[in-house]
């Protein structure tokens, strides 16, 4: 049998597809249809961070002019704008969205790989499409 992908958490071969989480799980690539790559969800913390981050400027661009006249104010202002916008800058960085490999097996819609690696998740886009194509479903 003829081995299209391995790594520690899938084996792609040209009659199934093995999900090495627990329990194991083996897939017919016969039973797969609609086998397609999808972006996953943004995580809410990026929401919110990006949220308070147009928030933050916003109040100070609107407050800052016509309150305050003194220098020190306009620093903490801008200061606080710069950390709010690098604090969702990290978040943006910190959880990036993931790639997935999804398929209907049995009438499921089903995850058959996830990962934030864009460069493994196009060999397994690849090793998939190997196998659908060994078995005559492309």
């Amino acid at each position: 049998m003829r081995t299209y992908f391995r790594n520690k958490e899938l084996v792609i071969t040209e009659r199934e597809v093995i999900l090495l989480r627990k329990p194991r799980v083996r897939l017919a690539i016969a039973e797969l249809n609609h086998v397609h790559a999808v972006r996953g969800d943004i995580d809410p913390g990026r929401v919110y961070a990006t949220h308070s981050a147009a928030g933050c400027a916003t109040l100070v661009a609107t407050t800052v002019p016509n309150t305050f006249h003194a220098p020190i104010a306009w620093i903490l202002a801008l200061t606080v704008v710069v950390l709010s916008i690098a604090g969702a800058g990290s978040c943006w960085r910190t959880y990036p969205r993931t790639w997935e490999l999804r398929a209907m097996y049995r009438g499921m819609n089903i995850c058959l790989y996830s990962t934030i690696d864009q460069q493994t998740f196009g060999q397994v886009r690849r090793a998939m499409i190997r196998a659908l194509e060994a078995n005559g479903k492309l």
